[in-house]
């Protein structure tokens, strides 16, 4: 068969069948032998892969501290609202910056902080939209920016910020360079020396990591009780954002959208909600396919 025919024709190569776990599978979740193909051909080996595939629930979702320098960023956020400093929040402009923009300004405005937020501009007047969050930044007498998203490889605009004391946390989960921006703190799980387990959150994942970590310091310090704050109220705006920016939908990031799904569906969020009824989505209903072939690209 010529290169042409197979182009026409594709070759379907299936994985192979292993009887033996696919009646493992199936004795022990009471499931088809097709389904459990399905999740043996989904890379799945062991009964717990498919049970934390299947049934895993918020509490499997992973430590937050296992970031480096969380306990950094954590500790810089903690100092700028007990000296009521002004922080700003920067994001990009796709739906997973916009959400975990959101998701950051929202809750750390919950917990007593003074919070802007900016989201950048493509079609910015300085030809950057970190440029132009620092402008912003000065404007409003900012002391701290943090990221979201986005700053991973802006070496040079961060040193700018830096110069004009501003401190820098980066949020992002794009692939970094060789160098890294000089910063107080940067989550990202994709940096080489990262332990984070999970490469594959979005950058609203990486938002929902700090918040998570922060919420646990005020806690532990007794500045807030475990019942002052449902960080489940914020996963609407997780679910959205992953599922927008392509993010795999395992491990740590299905639980995410499972459950930011089941928020969603009952979200209050009226911008949300709307958008919703102009897409012709049931509140009640709305899907992974809603999100990014309706919602997602008109946000």
């Amino acid at each position: 068969m010529s290169n042409h025919d197979s182009a026409i024709h594709p070759i379907w190569v299936e994985p192979p069948v292993n009887l033996l776990v696919q009646e493992e599978f199936k004795r022990e979740f009471n499931i088809h032998p097709v389904t459990a193909q399905v999740l043996i051909s989904r890379g799945m080996k062991s009964i717990k892969e498919v049970h934390d595939f299947l049934y895993a629930k918020l509490p499997n979702l992973l430590d937050p501290e296992l970031f480096p320098q969380m306990d950094k960023a954590v500790e810089r956020i903690y100092q700028a609202r007990e000296k009521h400093q002004r922080v700003l929040v920067f994001g990009d402009n796709d739906v997973d910056g916009i959400t975990g923009t959101t998701l950051l300004t929202e809750f750390l405005r919950y917990v007593g902080l003074k919070v802007h937020f900016f989201v950048a501009n493509r079609n910015s007047i300085t030809g950057s939209p970190i440029v132009d969050a620092l402008n912003y930044a000065i404007k409003n007498n900012c002391q701290l920016m943090i990221t979201v998203d986005c700053g991973i490889t802006a070496v040079d605009e961060i040193q700018q910020i830096h110069e004009k004391n501003i401190d820098v946390i980066i949020t992002d989960h794009h692939e970094p360079t060789d160098v890294l921006p000089l910063c107080v703190a940067t989550l990202n799980p994709k940096l080489i020396n990262s332990t984070y387990p999970n490469r594959d959150l979005t950058g609203v994942g990486v938002a929902f990591k700090l918040a998570h970590a922060f919420t646990k310091f005020l806690i532990s310090h007794g500045d807030i009780n475990p019942d002052d704050i449902d960080l489940k109220r914020y996963l609407d705006l997780v679910a959205l954002g992953t599922v927008a920016d392509m993010g795999s939908l395992i491990n740590e990031n299905r639980i995410l959208v499972r459950y930011g799904l089941t928020q969603l569906h009952k979200t209050k969020r009226i911008g949300l909600v709307k958008l919703m009824k102009i897409c012709g989505i049931k509140t009640s209903e709305a899907s992974p396919a809603d999100i990014a072939s309706k919602l997602a690209p008109r946000l």
